[in-house]
């Protein structure tokens, strides 16, 4: 016999377990499956996986001009790798902390891809073999994946999501050119010039972070260009 849910929630990202923590706090019986990791993209894949890279490479960009602060170095290189191993350790330490927050709340989190079926039957297919639940309420928090635009090129070697590029160990990154200029294409770009890669950002609209007021966006294009970002703005890519 199925088991039975007052909410049973599909995807363990922000949305997934931040609705299953509350509903577990007002009473509900409450369960999440999630088919890959816990924590979803700004977990695994964005919000904190880069903030660690961003807090890596200004400690690198920091040390590089330590003189004004009477500090000498005679030399000063990273390790992309090791760079790579901490954003990792970040990740699985906040990883456990919403594994932990999720548990002692007294939900269940299912691991595997779930299905809805007829009525309010839902099938969590995992390595073990399948499952069935039933719930009064269901909820869809499935989260995106990255856009690969349609441009000719887009698919050739060295063309990579920001998925890709956050998993990636070895550097390959002297010159990096990012088409977007929304939130992750300019936190890329902060990182990446922090590591003397020279880059540049080709974006469609008028200005960066486009839901973003012209003012703030202005600031922010004038802080990057005197980095040395080159900022591209109103540009289309044809091709690559």
């Amino acid at each position: 016999m199925a088991k039975h849910y007052d909410l049973f929630i599909i995807g363990g990202g922000p949305g997934g377990y931040t609705a299953a923590l509350k509903a577990a706090g007002l009473g509900l019986k409450t369960a999440i499956a999630e088919k890959e990791k816990l924590g979803g993209t700004c977990v695994n894949k964005g919000c904190i996986p880069t903030k660690a890279l961003l807090h890596a490479s200004s400690m690198f960009a920091a040390f590089q001009n330590c003189d004004v602060f009477g500090v000498s170095a005679d030399f000063i290189s990273f390790d992309f790798k090791k760079m790579q191993d901490y954003k990792k350790r970040s990740v699985k330490e906040y990883r456990k902390e919403v594994k932990e927050a999720v548990e002692s709340a007294g939900i269940d989190y299912i691991e595997g891809t779930a299905t809805i079926r007829r009525g309010r039957t839902v099938e969590v297919n995992s390595p073990s073999g399948k499952d069935y639940y039933e719930a009064d309420h269901i909820i869809i928090a499935t989260g995106a994946k990255p856009v690969i635009p349609d441009i000719p090129g887009a698919m050739l070697p060295g063309v990579l999501t920001s998925d890709r590029l956050l998993a990636s160990d070895t550097w390959n990154y002297d010159r990096l050119t990012i088409i977007g200029g929304g939130v992750i294409g300019v936190e890329f770009a902060t990182i990446f010039q922090a590591l003397c890669s020279h880059v540049t950002i080709i974006e469609s609209r008028e200005h960066l972070l486009g839901p973003m007021d012209n003012e703030v966006s202005e600031v922010l294009e004038e802080e990057l260009r005197r980095k040395g970002i080159s900022v591209q703005c109103e540009a289309r890519v044809l091709e690559i």
